[in-house]
């Protein structure tokens, strides 16, 4: 598990416990749910940097 995407469920759990999000948009930040996030070499940065991506 990346330790951004635990984070990220983690903060969204935290939020649906104070009563700012509800159930179903907590799911959307399971961490099974979630897409992995790529690692992105420094030369693939700046390519789309440079494509205006």
């Amino acid at each position: 598990m990346n330790k951004i995407q635990e984070t990220i469920s983690e903060m969204a759990a935290d939020i649906y416990e104070v009563g700012a999000i509800d159930k179903t948009t907590l799911r959307k930040f399971d961490i099974k749910s979630l897409s992995p996030v790529p690692n992105y070499t420094a030369k693939q940065i700046r390519y789309s940097g440079d494509m205006g991506i």
